[in-house]
């Protein structure tokens, strides 16, 4: 209902074999905080996010409603806490969904996927949903408007999206990928999917054991 008050129209790629409500780890690309509402709209979630968005006026009432995971992403020490953190919603919830690039890009470009918290579908045993998330104009072109980089303020965002006549976000929802057993494996494969380009290889994939979560640094 938000999207579609600014004009946005929500568009589904569902290419998984048994499309169903999804259980696992979400992780996307990001380009605005107007992703947390595209993906809630295909998935209900629970949402990792950097603290300083706790504090961006009503994104943080919409943040407290969606019950998102504040990270401080400044801040290593803190950063094992927060994968557990994510851990806990998935056991609890089933579905929590994470940005890996770290922060948002215009949609033009891509950041690379940080393999931190795939640990976190690792250590809960639960497969990962990949998707993507591109935003096009009433042309069907790429629509950089409702990117959120740089020096902008929410305001800025807001002005640019509500100049548009018309937009539409496509969320295309890749096949679900098993928790293997090497995070940074786990995180080019899924990167792969979003971007669709290929990572370096990094060698063969292991499924892991769910019940023997792995203690790498979680930074790497």
């Amino acid at each position: 209902m938000l999207l579609g008050a600014l004009g946005i129209r929500i568009a589904v790629d569902d290419r998984r074999p048994f499309p169903a409500r999804a259980r696992g780890l979400i992780v996307a690309n990001h380009v605005s905080f107007l992703d947390v509402l595209a993906i809630a709209s295909v998935s209900p979630a629970h949402f990792v996010a950097k603290s300083d968005v706790m504090e961006m006026g009503p994104v943080s009432l919409l943040a407290r409603v969606l019950g998102v995971i504040a990270v401080d992403r400044s801040s290593l020490r803190e950063l094992p806490g927060s994968v557990e953190a994510v851990v806990d919603a998935l056991h609890r919830d089933k579905c929590a969904a994470v940005f890996p690039e770290g922060t948002t890009w215009c949609g033009r470009s891509s950041g690379r996927f940080r393999p931190a918290f795939f640990q976190a579908a690792i250590d809960a045993g639960v497969p990962v949903l990949p998707m993507t998330l591109e935003y096009s104009d009433v042309d069907g072109n790429l629509c950089t408007a409702p990117a959120f980089i740089g020096d902008d303020e929410i305001n800025d965002t807001m002005g640019r999206v509500l100049a548009q006549r018309s937009m539409t976000v496509t969320v295309t929802v890749h096949e679900l990928q098993l928790p293997v057993a090497d995070r940074r494996h786990l995180a080019a494969r899924c990167e792969e999917l979003v971007f669709g380009t290929r990572p370096d290889d990094l060698g063969p994939f292991v499924v892991a054991d769910p019940q023997r979560p792995y203690a790498h640094a979680l930074a790497s």
